[in-house]
């Protein structure tokens, strides 16, 4: 299926992907590192958004590249490690999924900001939103109330794991109730 709205991927996006990723990062089960594919995008700038761009086109995200290489690893300075909570699982996926990824973030960041569809105190993975910035919001926030001489409380919250226990129809009709482009909900729930 083509979608009308969908706008083909560029070599600008694919650059800006690439350079948000470390050359450090461990390969997945492919290994192919990083600093391949941005040597190989230096070299050609068309052939990855030629390789991507059909699948985001067609809002597919194959089963090849959600393969990933599972390490267990003990959580450091544990007694025993008789239980699973002493371990923690680090998943390397391939580096080529991750680009097509922050691809498709960086265009749900794009609709989000021009919609007006993140809450004005949302932190956390966006632009100028980091953990560093909430603590200083929470931070200037208090130390206006405290000159007015009023009492400050805080409510933060953690929500661990949250992502996994979405349920993926919920989300892609969200994302539908949003405006958010087909082609991109189609993606979402081919990847999920």
């Amino acid at each position: 299926m083509h979608y009308e709205d969908y706008t083909p991927l560029t070599t600008e996006e694919v650059s800006r992907a690439l350079s948000k990723s470390s050359n450090t990062s461990a390969p997945g089960n492919d290994h192919i590192p990083y600093s391949v594919w941005k040597s190989l995008h230096c070299i050609k700038p068309s052939l990855l958004p030629s390789l991507l761009d059909p699948l985001l086109a067609h809002g597919f995200h194959p089963p090849s590249l959600k393969k990933a290489l599972c390490i267990v690893l003990n959580k450091p300075g544990k007694s025993s490690y008789d239980s699973p909570y002493f371990f923690m699982v680090i998943v390397l996926l391939r580096k080529l999924s991750k680009i097509l990824e922050r691809v498709v973030i960086s265009r749900l960041e794009a609709h989000a900001a021009i919609c007006s569809l993140m809450h004005p105190l949302q932190c956390g993975s966006l632009p100028a939103r980091s953990t560093p910035d909430a603590a200083l919001v929470l931070q200037r926030n208090f130390e206006s109330t405290h000159r007015l001489r009023y009492k400050v409380s805080t409510l933060l919250l953690d929500v661990k794991a949250g992502f996994d226990n979405v349920e993926s129809p919920s989300l892609l009709s969200l994302l539908s109730r949003k405006g958010v482009s087909p082609y991109l909900i189609q993606w979402v729930g081919s990847c999920l």
